[in-house]
């Protein structure tokens, strides 16, 4: 490409895990920058930190030009008549943001473009020669014009960004759904590996033909799932043409690992359509730096989240029952909260800045985009399927219009296709009001007994023995409790999940003894009550049964009362006790 104009020298250096870099840049005065947040992870981070040794000089004579840093995220280069070359290294070592910001460790390397400096006003196509161990191997995801083994070119910065590279050892698999190539990339080894690999990977397909299915046919002639058996993994991050998904070393044995790691390549897949081409407006030419904040995350992250349960039980690996006790808890984990009867989805949406991540007082104050968007995406789907549509249709029309659109798509767009379903005023409803969600209605129309009933509540959510949230109004809130409190005892004996429960269902007051800090302190707590759905049956006619079966490729029995206990979200499940 003619119009690079950064070009990169990058070195893996396994035992430091680090990375040693060259960048070649125009004459003229540069500000140096790393991104502060990735797309898809919605929270400013510190990536910044762990770039270090940045010098300059002048490509053509090697005089040393100089570099000061400015702000958290960059450095000024002094002014050259002649062509820049800067040196740097970035440290790799840090596992934690490995599906942001990639690794290097002594076996493999996981690359992204998050932790290297670029010029933002250069704008400009990007070369990058990658230098790697002599007997490593390297998988490169579709995206990038390759100039030989080693060197890839990218339209663009935030096109890098959107690519993570692995070298080093690793295990593939290759497989075609039509015309179409999907890589499997897996970096480690599992238990059963020699004899189950093959059959997760077709699973995996399943979910692929299904997905493809949804939207007529897949928008990239190649994709990648970069798979991580290693526990400390927490992946799922989407991209264009590719994933990184971390799923345990006891994925292919474990059922319920197995499911888990279904549901988030399902979800990080549909994403290739939904965010990665289907954009909310505010993430067009997004600020890498600044940040971006769209109020249709509801879309984005909640539609998702829904898709991730309807493809896995259209594959075959999530029951209807199943599929439903999730969606009763996720409405219970959604409704319970304070914060669900001042937030609107737009807000929360909005503020993903804010709450993207768990903090004290958020079940007071937001409700997660994720959780109540797909409650939204489930009410509309529920809602069209007794008036012979589908959300199925609504997605596809917004992803024709939409997908490649220049200028991304809003809120009010999002209205304005389902209003030719007749279904704008409820996604009106339940996204701009507060407190809005039809969920328990929506069963009822689906052949459902849904009971909402009052239920004892101490009024705080857990995790472990440790106070996460105290709900506002709440008995617990009246005794003083506090976020980050350990249960030390309840009425004297030592805390227990079990206990504590069995003692909310059967007490009208508690007295707990808590540990704040280095202190302990006995608190009297009086139980209050909250409504939530306590049982559903399934006592639908053979139009229920037909309906049901056309949407989730399954249906309960009638009579079956389901097991409201699977509750399933990667991002870990809340529960008020």
């Amino acid at each position: 490409m003619s119009d690079v104009t950064h070009a990169y020298r990058l070195t893996l250096v396994p035992h430091a895990a680090r990375l040693e870099g060259e960048l070649l840049l125009p004459a003229g005065a540069h500000l140096l920058e790393t991104v502060s947040w990735v797309p898809g992870a919605y929270a400013f981070m510190r990536y910044g930190r762990d770039l270090v040794d940045v010098r300059a000089e002048d490509a053509e004579t090697g005089t040393p030009l100089a570099v000061v840093r400015e702000g958290w995220t960059g450095y000024r280069v002094a002014a050259a008549e002649r062509a820049v070359r800067v040196r740097f290294r970035v440290a790799m070592a840090d596992v934690a943001w490995g599906e942001l910001a990639g690794y290097v460790s002594l076996e493999h390397a996981v690359v992204h473009a998050t932790r290297v400096p670029h010029v933002r006003a250069l704008g400009g196509a990007v070369r990058v020669e990658w230098i790697v161990p002599a007997d490593w191997a390297m998988h490169h995801p579709a995206g990038a014009a390759a100039e030989g083994s080693h060197t890839f070119v990218y339209p663009s910065f935030a096109a890098w960004l959107d690519l993570p590279v692995v070298a080093g050892a690793f295990t593939e698999r290759t497989r075609k759904e039509g015309s179409t190539t999907f890589h499997h990339v897996f970096l480690e080894r599992a238990v059963g590996m020699d004899t189950e690999l093959d059959a997760f990977v077709d699973d995996v397909q399943k979910l692929a033909r299904v997905t493809g299915e949804v939207f007529g046919s897949f928008p990239f002639a190649e994709y990648t799932f970069v798979w991580s058996f290693d526990s400390r993994m927490h992946w799922g991050l989407e991209h264009a043409n590719s994933t990184l998904v971390g799923v345990g070393p006891l994925c292919l044995v474990d059922p319920e690992a197995r499911f888990s790691a279904l549901r988030v390549a399902a979800h990080e897949l549909v994403h290739a359509w939904n965010v990665c081409r289907l954009k909310p407006a505010a993430l067009v030419n997004v600020d890498l730096v600044a940040g971006g904040f769209p109020g249709e995350l509801w879309v984005a992250e909640g539609f998702t989240r829904y898709y991730e349960f309807l493809l896995t039980a259209r594959a075959g690996f999530c029951s209807a029952e199943r599929f439903f006790a999730n969606v009763v808890n996720y409405h219970r984990g959604t409704t319970t909260r304070p914060g669900y009867e001042r937030t609107t989805l737009l807000d929360s949406s909005q503020a993903t800045f804010l709450n993207h991540h768990r903090y004290p007082n958020a079940a007071n104050t937001m409700i997660d985009y994720y959780d109540a968007g797909m409650l939204v995406a489930f009410d509309v789907d529920a809602y069209l399927r007794c008036r012979q549509g589908t959300l199925d249709t609504g997605f596809r029309a917004l992803y024709t219009q939409f997908g490649t659109s220049a200028s991304g798509y809003t809120h009010d767009d999002v209205c304005s296709v389902f209003a030719e379903l007749g279904a704008e005023a409820l996604i009106r409803t339940e996204v701009e009001t507060a407190g809005a969600l039809s969920t328990v209605e929506r069963l009822r129309e689906l052949g459902f007994t849904c009971d909402v009933t009052a239920v004892p509540t101490l009024g705080v959510v857990l995790d472990g023995e440790r106070i996460v949230h105290v709900l506002e109004g709440s008995g617990a809130e009246a005794a003083g409790l506090h976020c980050d409190d350990r249960i030390v005892a309840h009425d004297g004996l030592a805390f227990s999940a079990t206990g504590l429960a069995w003692l909310i269902a059967h007490r009208t007051s508690l007295e707990l003894t808590v540990r704040r800090g280095d202190r302990q302190h006995v608190r009297i707590a009086t139980l209050g009550t909250r409504r939530e759905i306590t049982r559903l049956v399934f006592e639908g006619g053979t139009e229920h049964e037909a309906r049901l079966t056309a949407w989730l490729g399954s249906c309960p029995a009638v009579g079956t009362e389901i097991s409201l206990r699977p509750y399933d979200n990667f991002h870990g499940t809340e529960r008020a006790v």
